[in-house]
């Protein structure tokens, strides 16, 4: 069955030949299957058992080209994303959809990347006060997607609470009598050191004896030797500490927490985007001009950050994590 010329009950859009569609076993009503499983049920639900009237296509007496909203400039033509995408109940064009009070052209400007997969999701938060979406990326480096987003407050709260749990982690190791003196015992050559060719003695000794792996322990000179043992004696003590019940205990309920923090955000991550975008538009259509309003500036005042540094954010939030 072609379901083409028919649209979701759930979220208003047109059906297309990519979609993944279920139909209602009961009364044969298709949906996106993201929105039967984001309701968990029919939309016809309530009528099951009644006279149920057939899914119809929504009568459009839009031009079949939908004019772009803005005046651009030449060379500042906006994107011409595929009407069926984003067709209202009603077939509106792109232009004519309200999200938050703003156009709908307004938003898909202003998301910059990935229009296609965030603004069906928009439209579905529009219609669908409870909608949960699933964005896996804000699941996996939330720091890093907040950033690349510029959700600049949700980026710092993630990267402050994770420096936050490792320091809370680290307090039982560094004020750990053991650790303590093994440290001491570790630095105490370079910190009794009297000139500067001493330090810098001391310094070589340590990388040498850091580096040391697969040669024979007698290369080692008897300086390095010492330095050697004391490093080893470090980390018994660490390990000691570590492999204490209470510490094990809060240990993995930190991480357990995180993770869960990260599955919350991941289920809200992208209504609190619609809705950031939605706020930051409503002041930008308020206090600028209309003829300054085109794509290219929504896109240069809201729009991502560069790919690099949001890869560069997402490698170190999963080094810290891991």
């Amino acid at each position: 069955m072609e379901f083409t010329e028919l649209t979701c009950p759930v979220c208003g859009l047109q059906f297309t030949e990519n979609d993944d569609v279920v139909v209602c076993p009961d009364c044969g009503t298709a949906h996106h299957r993201a929105c039967w499983q984001t309701l968990g049920h029919c939309a016809c639900a309530d009528s099951h058992g009644a006279e149920i009237p057939p899914q119809t296509v929504p009568h459009n007496d839009a031009p079949a080209e939908p004019e772009a909203p803005f005046d651009a400039p030449v060379g500042d033509e906006p994107e011409r994303p595929d009407p069926s995408l984003f067709a209202d109940l009603s077939g509106k064009s792109l232009g004519d959809v309200v999200l938050n009070g703003v156009s709908g052209q307004m938003y898909y400007d202003a998301i910059g990347k990935n229009q296609e997969y965030y603004m069906p999701r928009f439209v579905l938060l529009s219609r669908v006060d409870s909608a949960r979406i699933w964005n896996f990326f804000a699941f996996l480096c939330p720091g890093a997607w907040a950033l690349y987003r510029k959700l600049y407050k949700w980026a710092a709260a993630f990267f402050a609470a994770l420096f936050a749990m490792l320091f809370l982690l680290a307090v039982p190791v560094v004020t750990d009598a053991g650790v303590q003196k093994a440290v001491n015992d570790l630095t105490a050559p370079y910190r009794n050191a009297a000139t500067v060719e001493e330090q810098q003695r001391y310094a070589a000794d340590f990388t040498a004896a850091y580096q040391y792996d697969s040669r024979s322990y007698a290369q080692l000179t008897a300086e390095q030797h010492e330095i050697y043992e004391n490093m080893q004696a470090l980390s018994k003590a660490t390990a000691a500490v570590q492999s204490k019940t209470a510490y094990i205990i809060f240990y993995y309920t930190a991480y357990a927490v995180m993770f869960f923090v990260h599955v919350l955000f991941a289920l809200r991550a992208t209504r609190f985007y619609y809705s950031h975008l939605g706020k930051r538009l409503t002041v930008l259509r308020d206090v600028t001009p209309p003829e300054l309003l085109t794509p290219a500036y929504v896109r240069r005042k809201n729009g991502v950050l560069p790919l690099w540094l949001a890869v560069l954010a997402g490698l170190l939030e999963f080094g810290l994590f891991l």
